[in-house]
């Protein structure tokens, strides 16, 4: 359906992950780890909106 945003669909998917399994799995990271991870999520996020927002139908 949206082509052309599946890079930053896996950057959202893996830092959601990533940041999940970090602060799930390890209790001495740094606090600004976790908001490095979850400014990446946001990134992520943004890029994909963006793309969503401003997809156009190309003709074949």
């Amino acid at each position: 359906m949206f082509r052309g945003i599946s890079l930053p669909s896996l950057l959202l998917w893996a830092s959601a992950n990533l940041e999940v399994w970090v602060l799930n799995t390890r209790s001495d990271v740094p606090v600004w780890a976790g908001y490095l991870i979850f400014g990446l999520f946001l990134v992520a996020l943004a890029f994909t909106l963006v793309q969503v927002w401003t997809y156009r139908e190309r003709p074949l």
